[in-house]
């Protein structure tokens, strides 16, 4: 896992609208695509999501990921760099 001196936050806005501020814990680049696990910045310690990174025209954004093989391929992805830190 990358080490920065400081903790890089995201605001995201839930289904609800409401803003949730996540820490980014690592990008991932992967075959699929670019990725970002983060956790809530307020929240439960083991609590983390993923979210694949959109380039578009204007400005980058982020993506729930739905499809289960990909999910699937960016947990394991997200396991192998958490076991290779300990």
């Amino acid at each position: 896992m990358s080490q920065e001196s400081e903790a890089q936050v995201l605001q995201i806005v839930d289904p609800e609208g409401e803003e949730i501020e996540m820490e980014v814990l690592e990008f991932l680049s992967l075959a699929r695509g670019d990725y970002v696990v983060c956790a809530p910045v307020e929240g439960p310690a083991d609590e983390a999501y993923a979210f694949r990174i959109v380039e578009g025209d204007e400005e980058t954004y982020l993506e729930d990921v739905v499809d289960e093989d990909e999910w699937q391929e960016v947990v394991e992805a997200w396991q192998e760099l958490i076991e290779e830190a300990t």
